[in-house]
């Protein structure tokens, strides 16, 4: 039986999708090909057993042809994958976590399954691992996500309550797929422990055009380069940093995002920085980082310490000019909470007002309708009323 994914012309032509294109290959068993934005997909097998359903992720078809992907396919079906699975009495809350993170590297992303773990691996794990899901009591599940943001007295620093959440909301996941699966007849253990409240509430900072000229005016070299680009394409701190040469595409205007906490994703590029970003790589390998600082990688303390400068340089510059109005100071002057999420914040807002639609903005930064409309429509006074301005009523 042919499919539409048995040969590399069939798969060229399938549009990207997170749910995988299935073949089957006998009664319970399927395998799967996920087309992403990437150059190559990725073969995934599923075998079926009553309502129980297992994956495993097989290779890129960079890698294995259809047929070789069908031989291993078979191979870890023929090993009875169920019969693997751990004894129910012995489903420990580390047991959940690591089929959990096998799920996301099926269903989600791989840059989604490590930084999952790595929270989970250093927060969950060390206190609760050894727990037998089906023995977890509400209040010691309840004390752990308390320690989230009050942790032993030698450890300085604590975690936001938005953070705690997402620890709290991957934890929670893994106890639900563990029930999907059967491995525990009762969600009893964590049902009612709840996020924290207020901890995303949405930031009132939002950078004025003059701050934003305040702030390009600021920067220098390679960490201009970086703000600026930043700026003009809403981008996450971080996700430029690995950008290639080979990841411009200066024909299409468009920049290849390879991590990203939504997964991989293309960008479309105003007009402006695609030159921008022509100029930069012009004299650069197909290999080469298109963003660097001083000829190195840039990471978060590198660019997090020279934003932090450049705003404690200007609270300096505000202090001298106290004489001026509180008007000019506040607009003529960088808040002390900026920081680099405020230029994806900025651009976000910016691409509203010029109407862009909210789905194709969610497309490009790599986020969805649902959190821009929440936590990223930041305007100043004058913007709401240039919108409001725009709606026709009758005349006064």
């Amino acid at each position: 039986m042919h499919t539409a994914i048995d040969t590399h012309a069939k798969r060229k032509k399938l549009t990207p999708k997170r749910e995988p294109y299935w073949h089957k290959l006998g009664k319970g068993c399927f395998l799967g090909f996920r087309k992403t934005k990437n150059k190559h997909g990725t073969w995934i097998g599923r075998t079926q057993k009553e309502q129980r359903k297992k994956y495993t992720s097989l290779g890129s078809d960079h890698e294995l042809t259809f047929e070789g992907a069908s031989s291993k396919a078979l191979k870890w079906f023929k090993s009875d994958p169920f019969d693997s699975e751990p004894a129910k009495t012995d489903y420990t809350i580390s047991i959940a976590v690591d089929d959990y993170i096998a799920h996301l590297k099926i269903h989600n992303s791989e840059d989604a399954a490590y930084r999952t773990q790595k929270q989970l691996s250093k927060h969950l794990i060390p206190k609760l691992g050894n727990t037998k899901l089906k023995s977890l009591k509400t209040v010691e599940f309840k004390k752990w996500r308390e320690s989230l943001i009050a942790p032993a007295s030698n450890i300085k620093k604590t975690l936001a309550k938005a953070t705690a959440n997402r620890i709290l909301s991957s934890a929670k996941a893994s106890f639900n797929l563990a029930l999907e699966n059967e491995h525990i007849q009762s969600d009893s253990g964590w049902k009612k422990v709840t996020a924290f409240t207020g901890a995303n509430k949405r930031r009132d900072l939002f950078l004025s055009e003059k701050q934003v000229n305040l702030l390009l005016n600021s920067c220098s070299g390679d960490f201009l380069e970086l703000v600026r680009t930043h700026l003009l394409t809403g981008t996450r701190p971080g996700e430029l940093t690995e950008a290639t040469v080979t990841d411009f595409d200066k024909n299409n205007g468009t920049l290849f995002i390879r991590k990203s906490k939504t997964g991989p994703r293309l960008i479309h590029l105003h007009d402006s920085v695609t030159a921008f970003i022509l100029n930069l790589t012009q004299n650069k390998s197909k290999s080469e980082l298109i963003f660097t600082n001083d000829n190195k990688e840039w990471d978060k303390k590198s660019w997090g310490d020279q934003l932090k400068e450049v705003v404690i340089t200007n609270s300096a510059s505000k202090k001298a000019g106290a004489t001026a109005s509180a008007a000019e100071i506040e607009d003529m002057s960088l808040p002390d909470e900026t920081i680099m999420y405020s230029l994806r914040h900025y651009y976000i807002s910016k691409a509203i007002l010029a109407g862009l639609p909210l789905q194709a903005v969610a497309e490009n930064c790599g986020t969805s309708v649902k959190m821009i409309e929440q936590h990223y429509g930041k305007f100043t006074p004058n913007d709401r009323r240039e919108m409001f301005n725009k709606v026709s009523l009758i005349s006064l």
